[in-house]
């Protein structure tokens, strides 16, 4: 496969971008790590890189927590049951791959 080289460079720039504002608070670890994933193969990540398997395991852990655009279809009810787990999931994301992100922000 052939590089394309300011496309590798965008998708770096697009995670960095991510990943601030994961540090921030603007985004959640969730959504935002989704967003990574998105940009991972465009930005040329290695699958062995360590801190893109940070990335793909709090996306494995976290893939029952709606994104912001399914949760506005998802029944209330049943969104408010579930509020107390997604924020622990949330949580234990943030700790978890906070040391990547920061990773990623030197490194892009």
């Amino acid at each position: 496969m052939s590089i394309n080289k300011p496309l590798q460079d965008e998708s770096r720039a697009a995670i960095k971008c991510i990943c601030q504002r994961m540090i921030s608070g603007e985004v959640s670890f969730v959504e935002g790590t989704r967003q990574v994933l998105d940009c991972a193969e465009n930005a040329r990540l290695e699958q062995d890189d360590a801190d893109l398997i940070v990335f793909v395991g709090v996306a494995s852990e976290t893939d029952e927590v709606p994104g912001q655009e399914q949760l506005k279809i998802w029944n209330k009810i049943a969104a408010a049951k579930n509020a107390a787990k997604w924020a622990e999931l949330e949580r234990w994301a943030r700790d978890y791959g906070s040391t990547a992100c920061r990773n990623f922000v030197s490194r892009f």
